[in-house]
């Protein structure tokens, strides 16, 4: 799959990549206006659409923007970009934008796009020995809408990159968000998951882990979590659709499970995770 041969939708019709363009007048260039979803395809089924076109409708409604594509459209847009850009395994990235806007400040007619890129292979067994994150005091506006705004993850970049992490771990009042790309968790002492419920958006991939702990036996809790309970934790990882799951070994100075964590609860959720997409691999082709 070539990016010059690659074809996308922008409202109201499939073009080449190379020829895709939006008006300047768009809410999405003029404020930073917008919302988008990222899916992950594997053997030619784009995976756990539903719950993408869940949150996908849920986010435009809550951004007061009502697609003029319907649900169906949108799935069977997706499903001949698959086909034209010949793709088994990709990303597709959703973008509704704020439309044409008459004053730079008013919405306008939203706008969907679809776009398809290449996606190297995941991994096929968890990563090890876990990344490293950095804390920064930050809490998203509107973190339960998974929208375009990403400036403060973009303008951290070359500060993460003085800190020798591989990630931003957000915090508010001392308590734990999440990740700019993911959600995170911990596994205490007594061995439950447990992830923040508020101030954070519920990640399709978060949905899946929950699942798949349910599927283990694994006790769960969503709540705060704060930065104090790091020092007690056997293990914390993060996950993402782009991930699935990737354990996590320190935060700022403090080592994970004091400093030898097992990873046996992370590479269970990540060993079972494939599984799950091959469940749903089978069921949808």
């Amino acid at each position: 799959m070539s990016e010059s041969t690659l074809f996308c939708y922008v409202h109201p019709k499939i073009v080449p990549l190379n020829k895709a363009s939006i008006p300047i007048t768009d809410l999405a260039l003029q404020r930073g206006y917008g919302l988008f979803d990222f899916l992950r395809v594997l053997e030619g089924v784009p995976l756990f659409l539903d719950k993408h076109l869940d949150r996908f409708f849920y986010s435009a409604n809550e951004l007061h923007m009502t697609p003029v594509e319907s649900r169906e459209e949108i799935r069977a847009l997706i499903y001949e970009l698959i086909k034209r850009n010949q793709a088994s395994a990709a990303g597709i990235r959703l973008f509704l934008t704020g439309g044409d806007s008459p004053n730079g400040y008013l919405l306008g007619v939203p706008r969907l796009i679809i776009l398809q890129q290449p996606l190297p292979e995941l991994p096929k067994e968890l990563i090890t020995p876990g990344w490293t994150l950095v804390t920064y005091s930050y809490q998203r506006q509107l973190s339960h809408v998974k929208s375009i705004d990403y400036l403060m993850a973009v303008w951290l970049q070359p500060w993460l990159k003085e800190q020798g992490a591989n990630e931003i771990l957000y915090v508010d009042n001392g308590f734990i968000r999440e990740n700019p790309r993911s959600n995170f968790f911990i596994v205490s002492a007594d061995g439950k998951i447990v992830t923040p419920k508020d101030g954070v958006l519920h990640g399709v991939t978060r949905s899946n882990v929950l699942t798949i702990a349910d599927r283990l036996g694994i006790e769960v809790e969503e709540r705060d979590i704060s930065l104090d309970e790091l020092e007690f934790v056997s293990e914390a990882f993060i996950s993402s659709s782009t991930k699935r799951v990737i354990p996590v070994r320190q935060i700022d100075s403090i080592q994970i499970g004091n400093g030898d964590p097992d990873y046996s609860v992370s590479r269970s959720i990540f060993e079972e995770f494939a599984v799950l997409e091959q469940e749903y691999i089978k069921s949808h082709q």
